[in-house]
């Protein structure tokens, strides 16, 4: 079996869409995202493919036994299964790195994207695309070693891998976190190789 990227994010989609346009207590659209989440983590680990970068990532985005620092946009278990169907929507379709050219590549992508809906009061749209483009990256396996890998992949994996602080990013926090992700695709994209 092979699951592809557009079937997940088209399931997304329609998950999102259903709670969205449906009369439903914020109580059951949390459980429909929970549910929704289960069910792509449990897809993901059952197909033996090889397991690309954006599989990782959406493995990840999926497990919601892992808290990840995106979780902390939402102070609700509501908003956090959103912001998680949301980095899935995003997600970009990385299988393998070759070479800085193409890491900067996707990040020069996800700033097209981010930069505009944070610019239209988006940030959480923002955030992310960063996220899941930042998640994408730093899971992706490398074809074979290049110059600038380690050092382009540094400030992402120190956003990626942080412990979740225990309480919610809120006000003024959501633009200044925007900000760190988008200075941290910016570090990379200077390198040079």
């Amino acid at each position: 079996m092979a699951v592809r990227l557009a079937a997940i994010q088209a399931s997304v989609a329609t998950t999102w869409t259903f709670v969205q346009s449906s009369p439903t207590s914020p109580a059951m659209a949390s459980g429909i995202y929970t549910a929704a989440l289960y069910s792509l983590h449990a897809l993901l680990q059952a197909d033996g493919e090889p397991m690309m970068g954006w599989w990782r990532a959406a493995l990840l985005l999926s497990d919601l036994s892992r808290g990840m620092l995106l979780d902390t946009l939402g102070a609700t278990s509501l908003a956090q299964g959103e912001l998680r169907l949301a980095a899935l929507r995003d997600l970009p379709e990385i299988t393998m790195l070759g070479s800085l050219d193409d890491i900067h590549t996707f990040i020069s992508g996800a700033t097209g994207v981010g930069a505009p809906r944070y610019n239209a009061g988006d940030i959480i749209g923002c955030c992310t695309v960063y996220w899941a483009t930042m998640v994408a990256l730093v899971s992706a396996p490398v074809f074979r070693g290049f110059p600038g890998y380690a050092k382009a992949m540094a400030p992402l994996r120190e956003i990626v891998e942080q412990t979740p602080p225990p309480l919610p990013i809120i006000g003024q926090g959501i633009d200044e976190f925007a900000w760190q992700l988008r200075h941290a695709l910016d570090i990379v994209l200077a390198i040079k190789g």
